[in-house]
């Protein structure tokens, strides 16, 4: 940002994290800017008057892309309640519980909507601009301040009173105008480079995982993809296809042979660790979710893939050496006849929704994964698939985990832009059409 200018003159704000700011910028508190409310306290709606059951907001729905409006409650308001409470476009909504501090703007393209104790609801006071105070305090809770204010140390609550009291900085309502109109406009680039480049992932995730399908499958032979990076289009299909009978799989290579997934490897059941844990344990141990803790005791030693019992159902594992597995995962023993890293591939390919347990908390059973059919080649060929599909998903998670940094890196150009601006460290005016 070293091209923008700083203004001409600055004090000393008397505040840490503010630091110097604008000579005729004015440091205050919020209080003398803008007037805050909490919201309803919750209770039960009453067994009559269900008529004037209306939506509300709570804090959760205050989300760092917006107001999220899909999960939207009801309870009973009365006259009174629904003049004080009911939210209006450029209303600034600031997370009293939760994420303490998050803020979002209510706009008019909102449906109409109440608003209950886990949020304070800011106006301006006179022609203060809320646009700029959300800037200012997405600035301020970056730097921690908001947690101090709410001590961390038990429940977080930020208060409408300690909301009012946050020393804040004031350039005159034209300036924060300006200020926030430069913001939302740069932001808005940034933004809408993000969302592209989480696109650009999504599309990758998708092509990784149709690979996989496809070789793993046999719908292309990668014997016949001469070079690195050649991908499924330069590999050519088999001679020869056969029905396999299973409507997923579709017509399958000739000598493949269609088979249930024990003939790859045996599930086994994970096992309670709390006799094992230990902080320092030399082992790793597993759950659903990935690496869960350590472990002084193992209960598989070899090359394995992990299957979710409960929970996160759907992201098999691939682990080798000495490990523990929770009860809420299934390792598996891989047998002669197939080869390790093709066992994982064709796990990730389960159709796990299909096997799903209809219950609140996803589950599969060993009985379902063991008789589930897949179709595989010989060892030699299982192993040029696994040493294909190594490369190839390398190549494309490398360049999701390159694209992801460039994402991570637009987000702290996104933070650092706001506080500079809202802090006075640059000046925006006259920037206009500026890009950054």
């Amino acid at each position: 940002m070293s091209h923008f200018k700083p203004y001409p003159k600055y004090k000393p704000s008397g505040v840490e994290w503010l630091g110097d700011v604008p000579e005729h910028w004015e440091v205050t508190r919020l209080k003398r800017g803008f007037t805050v409310k909490l919201g309803k306290m919750l209770q039960p709606n009453p067994k009559s008057n269900t008529d004037r059951l209306l939506p509300y907001m709570r804090a959760s729905n205050i989300q760092p892309s917006g107001i999220d409006v899909s999960d939207v409650r009801e309870m009973w308001f009365s006259p009174i309640e629904t003049e004080t409470l009911r939210l209006s476009s450029g209303d600034l909504l600031v997370s009293e519980g939760g994420d303490v501090g998050r803020s979002a703007i209510w706009s008019d393209e909102l449906p109409e909507a109440y608003f209950q104790n886990s949020i304070n609801r800011i106006r301006p006071i006179g022609n203060n601009s809320n646009v700029f105070l959300g800037y200012l305090l997405n600035s301020i809770k970056s730097t921690g301040v908001i947690d101090v204010i709410c001590n961390r140390l038990s429940i977080a609550h930020l208060t409408a009173e300690k909301l009012n009291e946050i020393d804040v900085v004031f350039p005159d309502a034209s300036e924060q105008s300006a200020i926030a109109a430069f913001l939302d406009r740069e932001t808005g680039r940034i933004d809408a480079l993000v969302e592209k480049k989480r696109r650009f992932i999504a599309l990758l995730k998708e092509k990784r995982q149709a690979l996989i399908a496809a070789a793993v499958t046999g719908k292309f032979d990668v014997r016949t993809c001469l070079h690195r990076g050649s991908g499924r289009q330069a590999g050519k299909p088999y001679p020869a296809y056969k029905l396999s009978g299973v409507e997923w799989l579709g017509d399958v290579p000739e000598h493949w042979e269609v088979k249930a997934f024990k003939w790859l490897a045996t599930i086994r059941n994970g096992a309670n660790f709390k006799d094992v844990a230990a902080d320092d344990g030399e082992y790793p141990v597993y759950g659903s979710g990935g690496l869960f803790g350590r472990a002084s005791s193992y209960l598989y030693d070899g090359a394995s893939v992990l299957l979710g019992r409960k929970g996160t159902i759907d992201k098999p594992l691939f682990v080798m050496g000495r490990f523990w597995v929770v009860d809420t995962m299934f390792f598996t023993e891989i047998l002669p006849c197939a080869m390790p890293r093709f066992v994982y591939y064709v796990a990730t390919t389960i159709p796990f929704d299909r096997y799903s347990t209809n219950t609140a908390l996803p589950s599969m059973t060993q009985e379902d994964l063991s008789t589930h059919i897949i179709v595989a080649p010989n060892f030699s060929e299982q192993s040029a698939i696994a040493a294909f599909l190594d490369r190839e998903t390398k190549r494309i998670d490398a360049l999701v985990d390159k694209t992801e940094k460039s994402i991570e890196l637009l987000r702290e150009k996104r933070a650092a832009l706001i506080t500079a601006a809202v802090t006075g460290k640059i000046d925006v005016r006259g920037n206009e059409t500026h890009r950054v």
